[in-house]
């Protein structure tokens, strides 16, 4: 496994500071190019989502590949309350593409993955959204206002992540003046591989 599989679990998806993204990075993420999402799932969450969660990932990275399952069963299990973007860093359609339709996923998913897929073929968002390391988890409000960040696996099939992105959700409507209380992903455990 790659040098980022080698994080302890519990730095894995350590919080960093909030307010890192702007709340237009919503509007430039979402302005990429798509992988052919389900039909309609793209407009309804569009519509009726009170968060929205963008996960930075690569096909080749070990960690990215460990939880896209349970990142794909947390986007089924939240539509239309959370939004579940996945943003594809620098590589072809054609090759995410081929991703999902792999037997580990397309096993549990035959039509696809149940959130929306967007390319960042040249990586111009990755710096403005301060990605520095594969996979990245950003929870936005309905405001676009960043909340929550995990550098590194989030263990998305625990109830501790529910839990989080229904606080933002349940956050929506609540005064700004106020700030709202940190949230903390669950960091993924991830088996070690003998040298």
């Amino acid at each position: 496994m790659g040098a980022l599989a080698a994080l302890p679990p519990a730095l894995a998806a350590s919080p960093v500071p909030c307010a890192a993204a702007a709340p237009d990075a919503l509007a430039a993420i979402l302005a990429l190019p798509k992988l052919d999402a389900p039909a309609g799932a793209a407009a309804q969450e569009a519509t009726q989502a009170g968060a929205t969660l963008v996960h930075v990932f690569a096909t080749w990275c070990e960690p990215c590949r460990a939880e896209m399952l349970p990142l794909a069963r947390l986007a089924q299990r939240l539509r239309g309350r959370v939004r579940v973007v996945a943003l594809d860093a620098g590589e072809p359609q054609t090759r995410v593409r081929r991703f999902f339709a792999q037997d580990f996923f397309a096993r549990e998913f035959p039509e696809g993955p149940p959130f929306e897929v967007v390319f960042d073929e040249a990586r111009a968002l990755l710096a403005p959204l301060r990605v520095e390391t594969l996979p990245t988890s950003l929870l936005l409000d309905a405001s676009g206002r960043e909340r929550a960040r995990a550098a590194g696996p989030v263990d998305w099939d625990s109830p501790q992540a529910a839990q989080a992105l229904d606080a933002v959700v349940a956050d929506a409507g609540r005064s700004q003046e106020k700030p709202a209380a940190p949230i903390v992903l669950p960091p993924l455990a991830l088996e070690e591989t003998p040298p």
